[in-house]
């Protein structure tokens, strides 16, 4: 007995042409990918940004004048970025403040830059003096880098900049549970005051680990000066020292006139060996990273009470304060005028009762008879700091 089958007709043609058919290298590399987890790897979905704050739309400090009279990390401006003179005496100043961008990056997504304004020149930099902005990386989130295995994940680091002064900058990665081993890499300026993007490649290190802890795990340094003594090759992992810049080129001096002005804004830092765009987060979410950090808020409102000693009696009046989110560690904690925290009248120093990750409660130092429940009507702020 006989049978037939039969197939739909198809065009032989059409078939062939969609052999040829371009996917590009990349959809090349996820038609190849052999597991959900590959791909996603290809795909890089989901945060990604290193660092915190990259468009500077946070600004909880006001504006930072930086000074060289000690060689210490110093705060101010966009959250999360620091400034820092290697050794005191340099006679460069500059003030450090969050500003808005024009229109260039506006259609780009950026509203906010980090502004780096000269206030005093320096056309001779010594020998041992270098200067930087830098932000800090938790231990905590550098885990999936794998760093220290022979699986280590290279980074990519990728910014927008805008210099008076065109030529060359360096770039530092430092990893600061080893802190003299780091990455020091070039890139060029090379048109002033003209907004550019620019991408660098890090590759990852096998042989030294991140420590899994709320210490520094990484840092990135954006380095403006870096005299004689501070430069070292660059482009490989080495024990550099107290190194900032790179050998080879003539570094561009921003500091040459106090008329030059720097900005610098979508810093972001991924993992992988290509720049993706920028990974632009809530306003919200940003905030509640940075104040992780630093946390500014007003107490005006909150309600204090007679604080009783275990020996019985009132020597204080305690405000009691839970953070918007739990820092990084015990903070340090700065206030307003002393006045300010005096609900019931006295003169006396505010100070921690105790010091927590998840709440404040200050002893006001009020010294009276009247233990009534106060309210604070000033506009009192608190500053509690757990800065890397």
């Amino acid at each position: 007995m006989a049978l037939r089958t039969s197939k739909p007709a198809f065009n032989l043609r059409e078939k062939v042409s969609e052999l040829d058919r371009p996917v590009g290298n990349h959809g090349a590399q996820l038609m190849r990918s052999e597991s959900p987890e590959k791909s996603f790897e290809l795909v890089r979905a989901g945060r990604k940004n290193l660092l915190i704050n990259g468009s500077c739309q946070i600004a909880q400090r006001d504006t930072l004048s930086v000074s060289n009279s000690n060689a210490s990390v110093q705060y101010g401006g966009p959250d999360r970025w620091l400034q820092y003179f290697y050794t005191s005496g340099e006679q460069a100043r500059y003030d450090f403040k969050q500003t808005s961008v024009g229109d260039s990056l506006s259609e780009r997504g950026f509203k906010s830059a980090m502004h780096l304004d000269v206030t005093t020149a320096d056309t001779s930099i010594a020998a041992d003096h270098s200067l930087w902005t830098a932000q800090r990386i938790e231990g905590f989130n550098c885990d999936h880098l794998r760093w220290g295995t022979d699986h280590a994940k290279d980074l990519t680091l990728s910014f927008w900049i805008k210099s008076s002064v065109a030529g060359y900058y360096s770039v530092v990665l430092a990893i600061d549970n080893n802190g003299d081993n780091r990455y020091i890499t070039t890139y060029q300026v090379d048109k002033k005051d003209t907004w550019e993007y620019k991408v660098i490649h890090f590759p990852g290190h096998k042989s030294v680990n991140i420590d899994h802890d709320n210490s520094t795990g990484l840092e990135i340094k954006f380095t403006w000066m870096a005299g004689s003594n501070r430069i070292a090759d660059p482009n490989a992992w080495n024990n550099q020292g107290n190194k900032y810049g790179a050998t080879g080129v003539d570094l561009a001096n921003i500091f040459s006139s106090t008329s030059n002005n720097l900005y610098l804004t979508g810093v972001q830092l991924e993992e992988g060996n290509t720049a993706t765009p920028f990974d632009h987060r809530l306003y919200a979410e940003e905030l509640a990273l940075c104040k992780r950090y630093y946390e500014k808020f007003l107490l005006k409102g909150i309600v204090s009470g007679g604080y009783s000693t275990s020996s019985g009696g009132y020597g204080d009046h305690l405000l009691s304060v839970a953070y918007s989110v739990e820092k990084r560690t015990t903070p340090t904690f700065t206030y307003d005028s002393v006045t300010n925290y005096q609900p019931g009248g006295g003169s006396g120093t505010p100070s921690n009762l105790f010091s927590h990750t998840k709440v404040l409660n200050i002893k006001t130092g009020s010294q009276n008879s009247n233990w009534q429940p106060q309210v604070i009507n000033s506009n009192a702020y608190a500053y509690v700091d757990a800065e890397l």
